[in-house]
């Protein structure tokens, strides 16, 4: 942090800050004198309290040491004989003791390491080894060379005496606190062991020698009571310099506190002489700065007094000449737009931006009414430094309400006027002033506060001077954009015309190349429009094209370009795509949009409209050139049957062209009855009984003869004419099991694939119903197989409709099971009978492991929710005899039976299997 001192150049300054340090000096250099010596005091006696510690803490470890050697001779002492000691001192630890000797009368037992030198007891100490209780015997002198012998009276006579190592007694070096070293001595003085062997020599009648170097403390270790033994005196000791180390340490800190003390009070001297004086500069500065222009406010301190309200009545004088000159500023930038150029979105950005500067307002929106359509509006907001745009409508009561405003009108937004007033600015307080040109209200500019108190009331002086600057500029640009108008958009439609296009598409097609961004064209012509012109006249032709156009701009984002080229042609610029097929995506929905029927002069007219498309810059770089491959496009369209769109691009042409030839072909398979109707028969696991057939569809092609469904029914989901397909397989189903009932031989049930798309239709169980009924096929002998991935999309409403379904009689199947979501938590909530497992998991069930133990995971759930099982593409013995050996209910496939015509499931039904390979 940097401290201005420029003020102390006064010399008033000056004297006052060295009188405030001197008078703080004083106190704190004799504080710091006596503090010190309190706290090397209590540094000394911190320091002696660490040291005893220690050392109770080492002896403490040496007690609990003997103790676990104690108790463990005490658990070899009660043994027997010595096999049975020895043998249980190879299951413990050993490495206490050095030897270990079982004294019984005048014989000497060895059980580990060498014998053990007898001991010589006295009165005292039998009778302490007759309590059961252990002897600790100091056998030898010399520093760590003592032996040290724990007796142990033995439970079968005489007593253990035990060696123990000097290793395991004095513990590891590694353990010992930092610099901390240890001294053991016994009762007479006598050097037991030291844990540095170098401090030995400073060690005399068990106490530290003087002028050692170091420092130390001792703690008593009793033994008598344990081990009938003299007292220990452990000795902790340190290095004399460390220990001060740390008194010096903390004599710097208080030494350098002290010295942050006096600096700190520099420091508030400083801060308080600035606050005196510096309101003083800082006046004279801000008005030498009034002079200039620069309306910078003084600083206002939190204090109340006079040189606050000297800094606040110069503040206000200053805001107000900033006011004045920044809304001359507004007007003669909004005048100089007026005679240089005139965009309306920077004529509002200009004035929002310039009254951003003035008012205090939250929020700025200034709405400028689009005169030509009335109710709608383009809106432009400001909140902070973010700009946003956007196209409104005004409804009829907030348009009169506006109309009413006269003065303006500060609105709460609890309570907006009853819907007369528009919600913008999204602020509590608004207020809200009419633009008025000539008595027409053109705009209106709505400024928002998040308190009331912020507008002052010469600010709104200000504001409406801007808002009648506002007025003329938007009647110029309307007279403007009249002109721009008629010489860029196309006086029927309202399209803009070539003119106008082509210069959108040269910037365009510029752009695209820079940025990497593809731009698509869609060439349009309407294909039957010459014969409304010729049969209806050009009054009708006119009427075409102005409802074309308000469809296709219905029908397109917002950001594209519909331009009319002339006659028929039209143009679709589609800017930034992030895929090419969403132009693809968009034509046919133009296409859906304008084959709807047209009513010109009181008569219907049905009109097509071919599409050509391509894209920049992948098929050209240039605007002219991009057109005209698009216009090839258009008549390759018009080549392939009309009513249709083709891609430029050959590869993408050959897929439309085959989907198209598919379509038609479809439609006409449709018209003409070549859809045909296969059956598969189900056989009962348990009895080998016919449990079922599943109906199949085929195409009988004129040309290619049978078609699989594989072929085609893929495009028919996506096209949507899966679901004619579906009703006509379930109607030519319905007729031959009704006939088969009629000579009864029908099977117990017929099971009828419904596509996801014809399961979610609004109508589906309607048209079921009435296509099962009209037949005379009672539900019940109906199975409904509708794939899993069907039911994803809105369980609920999924769940609903097979409630529905089950309430008429239907049977329900879940096929495919397995391949999408599978999963108990939505199976169980839904009212199914059958569950088919996919032939792809049968299949392998020989195979692998892991498809057998989901094939039986499948049946034990689908058993679970009482369900039916049935496996689907059975085709070896083992794949059966596994399905029926895990309790599957019923197979399907080549080993039973392939899918038969109509004429040899009538065989299978009256003969039996056999007749059925018989005819194969």
């Amino acid at each position: 942090m940097r401290i201005d001192t420029t003020f102390l150049r006064s010399g008033v300054a000056r004297r006052i800050f060295f009188l405030f340090v001197l008078s703080a000096l004083l106190p704190i250099a004799l504080m710091l004198g006596l503090s010190l010596r309190e706290l090397n005091k209590d540094m000394e006696r911190s320091l002696s309290q660490e040291l005893r510690q220690a050392a109770k803490t080492y002896a403490m470890s040496l007690y609990e040491r003997l103790k676990l050697a104690d108790d463990d001779l005490n658990l070899l002492a009660a043994h027997a004989d010595e096999q049975d000691i020895t043998h249980h001192l190879q299951d413990r630890d050993a490495s206490r003791y050095a030897s270990l000797t079982w004294i019984r009368g005048p014989r000497e037992i060895p059980l580990l390491g060498g014998v053990t030198r007898r001991v010589n007891l006295s009165e005292e100490d039998r009778e302490h080894l007759g309590r059961g209780m252990s002897l600790l015997v100091n056998a030898s002198e010399g520093l760590d060379t003592r032996e040290l012998l724990l007796v142990h009276p033995s439970a079968h006579g005489g007593y253990l005496v035990a060696q123990l190592r000097p290793g395991y007694v004095w513990g590891s070096r590694d353990t010992l606190p930092y610099l901390t070293d240890f001294c053991i001595t016994n009762q007479a003085g006598k050097l037991l062991h030291c844990t540095n062997p170098g401090q030995a020599g400073f060690i005399a009648a068990g106490r530290l020698m003087p002028h050692s170097g170091l420092i130390s403390e001792s703690f008593q270790l009793f033994l008598r009571g344990s081990f009938a033994a003299p007292e220990w005196r452990v000795l902790a000791m340190q290095p004399a310099p460390e220990a001060r180390s740390r008194l010096d340490a903390m004599n710097h800190i208080f030494i350098s506190v002290a010295l942050l003390a006096i600096l700190l009070v520099a420091f508030l001297s400083v801060m308080q002489i600035r606050r005196t004086l510096v309101p003083l500069e800082n006046l004279i500065d801000g008005t030498r700065r009034l002079a200039r222009q620069d309306f910078t406010p003084l600083p206002v301190s939190a204090r109340n007094d006079e040189f606050t309200e000297l800094a606040q009545a110069f503040n206000a004088m200053s805001g107000e000449l900033r006011t004045k000159f920044l809304v001359l500023d507004a007007q003669s930038r909004i005048d100089r737009m007026i005679l240089t150029e005139l965009n309306l979105e920077r004529v509002l950005e200009t004035v929002l931006r310039g009254l951003h500067d003035v008012v205090p307002a939250d929020s700025l929106c200034v709405a400028a009414i689009e005169r030509a359509l009335g109710d709608r509006a383009q809106l432009h907001c400001l909140t902070g430094d973010r700009l946003t745009v956007e196209r409104i409508e005004f409804g009829p009561d907030t348009l009169a309400g506006l109309n009413g405003l006269e003065a303006g009108l500060m609105a709460e937004r609890a309570t907006p006027g009853g819907g007369r007033l528009p919600p913008w600015p999204d602020q509590p307080h608004v207020l809200y002033l009419p633009v008025r040109w000539k008595d027409e209200l053109v705009a209106v500019l709505g400024l928002g506060f998040a308190a009331a108190d912020r507008l002052a009331p010469g600010i709104r002086r200000h504001v409406e001077e801007v808002a009648g600057r506002i007025g003329v500029a938007l009647s110029a640009l309307a007279r403007e954009e009249m002109l721009y108008r008629q010489a860029h958009y196309d006086s029927l439609t309202g399209l803009p015309n070539r003119l106008m296009f082509h210069d959108w598409l040269n910037r365009e097609t510029r752009r695209a190349q820079r940025s990497g961004e593809t731009l698509a064209l869609l060439f349009i012509d309407l294909d039957q429009f010459k014969m409304v012109n010729d049969s209806r006249g050009h009054g009708a032709g006119d009427e075409l094209l102005r409802e074309v156009a308000t469809r296709m701009q219905g029908a397109v984002r917002g950001d594209s370009l519909i331009a009319r080229l002339g006659g028929d042609e039209f143009i679709v610029a589609l800017p930034s795509l992030g895929e090419k097929t969403q132009a693809g995506t968009v034509a046919e929905h133009l296409l859906a949009t304008l084959s709807q029927p047209y009513t010109l002069s009181g008569f219907q007219h049905n009109i097509n409209a071919s599409i050509g498309i391509a894209f920049c810059p992948q098929d050209a770089s240039r605007g002219e050139e991009l057109v005209r491959c698009a216009d090839i496009a258009m008549y390759r369209a018009k080549e392939a049957g009309r009513g249709r769109y083709v891609y430029f691009e050959e590869e993408m042409n050959t897929r439309v062209l085959a989907d198209t030839r598919l379509d038609q072909e479809l439609r006409r398979a449709l018209r003409d009855n070549e859809f045909v109707v296969f059956w598969q028969p189900q056989q009962n696991l348990g009895d080998a009984s016919l449990s079922g057939a599943e109906v199949l569809i085929r195409w009988n092609h004129p040309e290619r003869g049978l078609v699989p469904p594989g072929a085609f029914i893929d495009y028919a989901e996506r096209s949507g004419l899966i679901e004619p397909i579906s009703m006509r397989v379930m109607e030519l189903a319905c007729a031959q099991f009704r006939a088969w009932m009629d000579a009864g031989i029908a099977p117990p049930r017929m099971a009828v694939n419904i596509s996801a798309r014809e399961f979610r239709h609004p109508d589906f169980i309607d048209r079921v119903s009435e296509a099962v009924g009209a037949s005379g096929v009672p539900p019940e002998r109906v199975e409904l197989e509708i794939t899993e991935g069907g039911f994803i999309d809105d369980l609920k409403d999924m769940s609903a409709r097979l409630d529905q379904l089950h309430g008429l009689g239907f049977h329900i199947a879940i096929d495919d099971f397995g391949t999408g979501y599978s999963s108990l938590s939505y199976l169980s909530s839904f009212n199914a009978d059958v569950l088919k497992i996919d032939r792809s998991f049968v299949m392998r069930i020989t195979e692998q492991e892991s498809y057998r133990s989901l094939c039986r995971a499948i049946i034990q759930m689908g058993h679970a929710l009482d369900m039916k099982i049935v496996a689907e593409g059975v085709e070896q013995p083992a794949e059966r005899e596994f399905l029926r050996s895990e309790g599957c209910d019923y197979l399907q496939g080549y080993l039973y039976a392939k899918p038969l015509p109509a004429e040899q499931f009538e065989a299978f039904l009256d003969n039996g299997r056999e007749a059925v390979r018989s005819a194969a």
